[in-house]
């Protein structure tokens, strides 16, 4: 695989199936662990680096059995959830099976995806503060394994983006040795669509870009986008600028920390409009993270990006000198 130059690096994205198929595949004589073979194979192919979730769905499930009551539950059921929570709150965790990686050589030139479920900016309270409690936990464990780079969810409530801003300051504040990149769209899909997002409170799959990838989904086949640049023309500056000033606002919560980073998804068609994109550009990315769908087939079949995203990337290496990463999945 040819290299993009000194001021940019390649990655590649592991999904939680393509370790569990390296799991199932296991050449037990050549590695000692199934990572280190998924690795060996991805570095192989000429990747520089990789990317991949740091917990599994075990970790997610256990969570939301201490931490979210189901309507309906006896209040038997209530005490037994909340004195398992109270035990993991004044002591978090993990279990074996409830991460990814747990050796120092599993973890070098890797960059972990923090669990993208994590609402830390919640309208419940508790529910925000055990996700506080969560994303301390996933990156103490990243510390203890010595990743220098870890990429956690976006916000997704503007009402209480204040709340995710000063959880990333008090994580930076921690966690002293590891670079923090927030996850974002350059704007949120949702003006793709008939009916915009409630300018208060945006959805999940809305925020963090419901064509994105998440750790449990395939990467999406070569598809030729369908016609869009009307519908972004004509939204109003002021919805494509949301989610720029919200990552101005957390920034600034957080003074400004050098450690803080963006992850900018390219999954939603990037906007003609000029004053959006150099914002963007000119802001301190870390990564670019670029899913099949990004690519259009040309004239002849191939995969390649559209002019105006080739310009955007151009600008942000101009702008990020050697600290941009991009990574691809196919």
């Amino acid at each position: 695989m040819a290299s993009w130059g000194a001021s940019a690096s390649i990655s590649t994205f592991l999904t939680l199936e393509n370790l569990a198929e390296a799991h199932a595949h296991h050449d037990t004589t050549a590695y000692e662990t199934p990572v280190l073979q998924v690795l060996a194979d991805v570095r192989a192919k000429g990747y520089d680096a990789v990317a991949l979730p740091l917990t599994t769905e075990k970790w997610k499930t256990r969570w939301e059995e201490m931490c979210l009551l189901p309507a309906g539950s006896d209040r038997e059921s209530e005490i037994a959830a909340e004195q398992k929570a109270e035990v993991w709150r004044s002591r978090p965790g993990f279990l074996k099976d409830e991460v990814t990686i747990t050796r120092l050589d599993e973890a070098e030139g890797v960059t972990v995806m923090i669990s993208d479920w994590l609402e830390l900016d919640a309208t419940d309270d508790w529910v925000r503060h055990d996700a506080e409690i969560a994303l301390q936990q996933e990156l103490a464990y990243a510390s203890y394994l010595n990743v220098q780079s870890a990429i956690i969810p976006a916000p997704r409530n503007r009402d209480h983006v204040a709340s995710y801003a000063r959880i990333v300051n008090s994580c930076l504040k921690n966690t002293p040795y590891i670079h923090l990149s927030i996850r974002l769209p350059i704007y949120n899909p949702s003006v793709l669509q008939n009916t915009p997002a409630s300018p208060s409170l945006l959805g999940v799959e809305d925020f963090a870009g419901s064509s994105s990838l998440s750790p449990t989904q395939p990467a999406p086949r070569l598809v030729v986008p369908g016609n869009t640049s009307q519908k972004l023309s004509t939204a109003p500056e002021g919805e494509l600028n949301a989610t720029w000033e919200m990552w101005d606002l957390i920034r600034s919560m957080c003074d400004y920390n050098t450690r803080l980073t963006l992850t900018l998804d390219l999954a939603p068609p990037l906007p003609s409009t000029i004053g959006v994109l150099s914002k963007w550009a000119a802001e301190s990315v870390r990564n670019i993270l670029l899913p099949a769908s990004t690519f259009i087939a040309n004239g002849k079949g191939y995969p390649v990006l559209p002019k105006t995203t080739q310009s955007f990337i151009r600008e942000c290496m101009i702008a990020s000198a050697s600290l941009l990463t991009f990574a691809s999945w196919f």
